[in-house]
């Protein structure tokens, strides 16, 4: 298992801005390396996890001039909005760093394998924008051997 993992988001705000959309501008992929994970470099990618796992998000602009960084997750289940924070599948769940280093993390604790799904809040120059599409994270558990995670 990786302790961290790390799922990036390229994002062109430029765009974004200009349409008012995250619609084919924004790429999400993780740093996974198992079956669990699918259409990564979408807007819609699914991620596997494992229960105790620190997640991290961040995002990078694609054209320079517009700083683009992550300043929220609303957590679904089957794309219900989970409205009470004690039933998100996450603990610990905040903005860290600084202006250079912005990024969300949190760590999984949902035991139970099964998805949930999430949307991401990004921050662009003081324009804050929800992305419209579902990333999903699918919660291996705790124990699973039958997932290469590329620490062999």
């Amino acid at each position: 298992m990786t302790p961290q993992l790390n799922i990036i988001g390229l994002v062109d705000s430029a765009a974004v801005l200009a349409e008012r959309t995250f619609d084919g501008h924004l790429f999400i992929a993780g740093n996974a390396n198992s079956e669990f994970c699918t259409n990564e470099g979408t807007d819609s990618p699914c991620t596997g996890v494992f229960t105790g796992q620190v997640l991290n998000w961040k995002t990078y602009p694609i054209n320079l001039q517009t700083d683009a960084f992550v300043s929220g997750i609303r957590w679904y289940k089957n794309h219900r909005l989970i409205t009470n924070a004690k039933d998100e599948p996450v603990s610990q769940s905040k903005l860290y760093g600084s202006p250079d280093t912005t990024y969300w993390a949190a760590i999984m604790n949902a035991t139970e394998p099964g998805y949930y799904q999430y949307q991401l809040q990004v921050n662009m120059v003081g324009k804050i924008m929800w992305m419209t599409s579902f990333a999903q994270i699918y919660v291996i558990g705790k124990n699973v051997t039958s997932i290469n995670t590329g620490d062999e």
